[in-house]
């Protein structure tokens, strides 16, 4: 066989070959190789939301407190000042702020100025209203009218630390003398005395006029307490008039969380005790053994239906959430950081099923907020400190969370 013939037959492999790489570019010349398809972009994934994290906002006041410069101002809430918070209520016309001047150096009590308060750079305890984006005084704390010479004069607490509307238009306040919320509501005694001259713990009933709560011509407004040492004492409520003997008068320690069920009795803790007033203003201290209450009880909230909830401190991290209208209670813990101080605020409110709660050291500022489930399950709400201060939490009848700082409030909308 001839090598031509050989190669032929190759030949023809090779030039199958060539058109095969070449396609349809056809011609002759060196042939571009294929384009490399591009792979699709790949989308980002859709954000998650954080479900532990809450979206607060500041409704009014500030973040942050400075208690060397208190300031009250009433107005648009953006411009609105305030001196030192320590609770709120929330009613379908408007949110109450308990505004009691803790802490701040401007607060006087100076009983021989014409008009309390009005001297240049003092500030009075008083209860705040928030409606339609506006804040204004909603009721004085301290009665004022001329001062009467002798022993005899006015009764009022030394800060307010509770307020609750009543349903014929007038309204309840309680306060303490010699202690704080920063303390766990503790009396110093050294402080007590200071200040004990004409400021007694107490209950108060105020009536409105011109749409402020003020308190009665004579100053005699206080319905539940009395002079003297404080002290956890049941007995009768109202103090008695220009000097009237009263037999059993019931007496405070420093009453706090002042909370009113479906029926109208009140209820408030005193010397971690929860203690009712009933209709005729008797004073009694509930037995926590018949109610199945062990430790200190911190803190209460009424819920949206009218019934009383407690909240009781059993260990350094340890709680129990007690439904005072059936009696069932559920435990849990919150795992934490080891304060090196010990609590001085814990507040909670009832949100449905579950509650949110929030501590803070005696002293400190950092805070956090938490969830607990109807079983007992606890899911912070907030980062770690993210969340300082925190006077009070409150779910409102709007379904709006309100979170009470010192000298403002946050607000999570529509929390569910």
């Amino acid at each position: 066989m001839r090598r031509n013939e050989l190669v032929r037959p190759w030949c023809a492999v090779l030039a199958a070959l060539a058109l095969m790489v070449s396609g349809c570019g056809g011609g002759g010349g060196a042939s571009e190789p294929p384009p490399v398809e591009e792979p699709p972009p790949v989308s980002p994934p859709p954000p998650v939301e954080n479900p532990v994290n809450v979206k607060l906002e500041l409704l009014t006041g500030k973040a942050t407190a400075d208690f060397a410069d208190c300031k009250y101002r009433d107005g648009a809430v953006a411009q609105a000042q305030y001196m030192h918070l320590v609770r709120m209520n929330v009613y379908q016309d408007g949110v109450y702020l308990t505004d009691a001047g803790e802490n701040c150096k401007q607060v006087t009590y100076d009983q021989e100025s014409d008009d309390w308060g009005s001297l240049p750079n003092t500030v009075l305890p008083r209860i705040r209203k928030i409606s339609n984006g506006t804040a204004s005084l909603a009721a004085e704390v301290y009665w004022r009218g001329a001062v009467f010479s002798g022993p005899w004069q006015p009764i009022a607490p030394q800060y307010p630390s509770g307020f609750q509307r009543r349903s014929d238009g007038s309204a309840f306040i309680i306060g303490h003398v010699g202690a704080s919320s920063d303390r766990g509501f503790q009396v110093d005694q050294e402080s007590w005395a200071e200040n004990r001259n004409g400021r007694v713990p107490g209950l108060f009933l105020y009536e409105q006029t011109n749409g402020i709560w003020l308190s009665d011509a004579g100053g005699h407004n206080l319905v539940a307490g009395s002079p003297g040492q404080p002290v956890v004492r049941d007995g009768v409520g109202r103090y008695p008039l220009f000097g009237e003997e009263l037999k059993n008068p019931a007496a405070f320690y420093a009453p706090h969380d002042l909370e009113a069920d479906a029926s109208g009795l009140l209820y408030l803790i005193d010397d971690g005790r929860i203690r009712t007033i009933d209709a005729d203003y008797k004073v009694t201290t509930l037995d926590h053994a018949a109610l199945g209450i062990t430790g200190t009880v911190r803190a209460l909230d009424a819920d949206h239906q009218g019934k009383v909830h407690a909240l009781a401190q059993r260990g350094t991290a340890s709680y129990t959430w007690h439904r005072l209208a059936d009696g069932s209670k559920v435990d849990f813990g919150i795992n934490r950081i080891v304060m090196t101080e010990p609590l001085g605020r814990v507040t909670f409110t009832v949100v449905g099923d579950s509650l949110v709660v929030s501590e803070r050291p005696m002293g400190g500022w950092a805070g956090r907020l938490y969830r607990v489930s109807a079983n007992g399950t606890v899911t912070p709400l907030t980062d770690e400190n993210a969340v300082s201060q925190v006077q009070h939490v409150e779910y409102g009848v709007d379904g709006h969370l309100y979170v009470v700082l010192p000298q403002g409030v946050l607000i999570a909308r529509d929390f569910k």
